[in-house]
């Protein structure tokens, strides 16, 4: 359905902010925050690919929460780009080098019950 990259979620102040791109491999000396969820196969990836041991200093379980901790200075991140709906003033997302991707897929239930709005379509039908 659609293509997400990934970037560096950086403080606004952090000296890789204005960067046109970073790589994770700049990330290095930074305090790494991580969520373990949906998105850590591909961040784990980044790093295998750039031949940099991947060690998080503080692991989260919400995302609010880690955007949260990034504006204030905490450290830096790695994120999808539609955290970037989630963003003030105080945090950056700088794209990552090389390019990291992932898709995404719209998915339901195989069979009803749908959601309201799905229930009147039938074969791509929509009524």
């Amino acid at each position: 359905m659609a293509a997400d990259t990934f970037g560096a979620l950086l403080p606004a102040d952090h000296p890789l902010a204005a960067e046109p791109s970073v790589a994770v491999d700049e990330l290095e000396d930074d305090t790494f925050l991580f969520v373990d969820g949906g998105c850590a196969r591909f961040i784990r990836r980044a790093y295998q690919r750039a031949g940099v041991p991947f060690r998080p200093t503080h692991r989260v379980s919400e995302l609010p929460t880690l955007v949260t901790m990034v504006r204030a200075g905490v450290g830096v991140s790695v994120v999808p780009a539609l955290v970037r709906a989630m963003l003030t003033l105080e945090a950056v997302f700088v794209p990552l080098r090389p390019q990291l991707t992932r898709a995404l897929f719209l998915t339901g239930a195989p069979a009803p019950p749908w959601p309201p709005h799905r229930r009147s379509c039938t074969a791509g039908v929509c009524a």
